[in-house]
């Protein structure tokens, strides 16, 4: 899975999130990884972007998101309270220049993940023989 690149900024503080989905089954409780839908929430974003940040972020999302369709992660997600998620574009994205800066608006889906310890395993399960 790719990463956003370190090289470009996070969402404008005015972003909007908005449910979509979520818990599928609120009985279960077995395997929680089960109980989550795509997407869990949405995000509508603004990003704010010189001109090379801008180049860099559209040779990111034609190579190494396949044009906006592959999962990401970005380390911005968990400044916003979506620790272990994973996010993909909806749809297309526009930009504008203004000046010197690029506004470029959005739309992303947030899903949620599992935390893992360090061997892949999901890290909210009791030890084994515990």
């Amino acid at each position: 899975m790719t990463t956003w690149p370190a090289s470009l900024p996070g969402p404008h503080p005015d972003y909007q999130i908005t449910p979509a989905g979520g818990l599928s089954d609120d009985e279960e409780t077995c395997n929680p990884q089960r109980t989550r839908t795509y997407p869990e929430q949405e995000l509508k974003a603004r990003f704010f972007m010189t001109a090379d940040e801008f180049a860099t972020f559209r040779a990111w999302w034609r190579g190494g998101l396949h044009q906006g369709a592959a999962l990401f992660t970005a380390g911005w997600l968990e400044t916003l309270g979506f620790a272990f998620h994973r996010a993909r574009f909806i749809g297309p994205w526009t930009a504008k220049r203004e000046g010197l800066c690029w506004t470029l608006e959005t739309k992303l889906e947030i899903i949620a993940g599992v935390p893992v310890d360090g061997e892949g395993r999901p890290a909210i399960w009791p030890p084994e023989g515990g």
